[in-house]
């Protein structure tokens, strides 16, 4: 009985970092100034869309998909090497 508790606690506490986390991301990525960098990334980190998917909701390549991505992490980074 003992186990499964300490496992619930875990669990939950798991739970507790992963929505923090989450709110962090959406706290970070709101910040940008691009509307289409923030929905590439909202898509792919909060709504766990694929690169692919992103590419076809917008009719564009995957490559297109790949370099948005790449542009939004990079100002992501910005910003939070601003926030430092």
């Amino acid at each position: 009985m003992t186990i499964n508790i300490d496992i619930e606690t875990e669990i939950n506490s798991l739970i507790d970092r992963l929505i923090d986390t989450k709110k962090e991301v959406i706290a970070v990525i709101e910040r940008l100034s691009s509307p289409l960098q923030y929905d590439v990334l909202h898509l792919h980190y909060i709504q766990f869309i694929t690169l692919q998917e992103i590419a076809d909701k917008y009719g564009m390549s995957y490559d297109w998909a790949k370099q948005a991505h790449k542009r939004a992490l990079k100002n992501v980074q910005r910003i939070r090497e601003s926030k430092e």
